[in-house]
């Protein structure tokens, strides 16, 4: 299993995890709040996708200097 699989599956696990709570009532019933946190995942989420895509091109690229 590569790195970008962990990765991707860690980040599952804790968005399938805050989505299994959105109907806890101790949860903020706040619009805007609710907006936010989403906000933050999304973006959470894209930097996740950067990384990892970024993390690849750069060992691709070692790898093929080396060979």
């Amino acid at each position: 299993m590569t790195f970008k699989c962990v990765t991707a599956y860690v980040y599952l696990a804790s968005l399938i995890g805050d989505l299994a709570m959105l109907r806890k009532p101790n949860q903020a019933s706040n619009l805007e709040t609710k907006i936010v946190q989403w906000l933050i995942r999304g973006i959470g989420l894209l930097a996740t996708i950067t990384v990892t895509v970024y993390l690849a091109h750069l060992t691709e690229k070692a790898l093929n200097t080396t060979l």
